[in-house]
């Protein structure tokens, strides 16, 4: 993965945990076209893809108050978080009372999960 990969995947990151995933939002946040965004984050290869600048990024950083983001090295916690619907951040957001229904839908699934195992041996 060369740096313009790992800054998109930064980018799209940014915008999941800033912005909930809606890049018109995020563009909005930053002082960005959302045009732009959309370019910047597309897959390589296609067509009107824009590579992230340095100029973008210290746009970005400053923006958000994060200078140096972009640098940071992976953080191989965040890698492990499971859930594609919500960030790590947006779970630490909440509130007790979501937490434990979260926890508790959570255990509910864990019993159904291991009785079918059980089963299944």
């Amino acid at each position: 993965m060369d740096k313009f990969e790992i800054r998109r995947q930064k980018l799209l990151k940014l915008i999941d945990e800033y912005a909930n995933g809606v890049k018109y939002k995020f563009a909005q946040m930053v002082d960005l076209h959302p045009g732009t965004i959309s370019h910047l984050v597309a897959e390589p290869g296609t067509p009107g893809k824009q590579l992230i600048s340095e100029a973008k990024i210290d746009q970005i950083e400053g923006r958000l108050d994060i200078p140096g983001w972009f640098d940071l090295p992976p953080d191989p916690q965040q890698d492990l978080w499971p859930f594609k619907a919500m960030t790590f951040r947006q779970y630490c957001e909440m509130d007790s009372l979501d937490k434990e229904e979260i926890e508790a839908f959570f255990k509910i699934k864990l019993k159904s999960h291991f009785k079918k195992q059980k089963k299944m041996q």
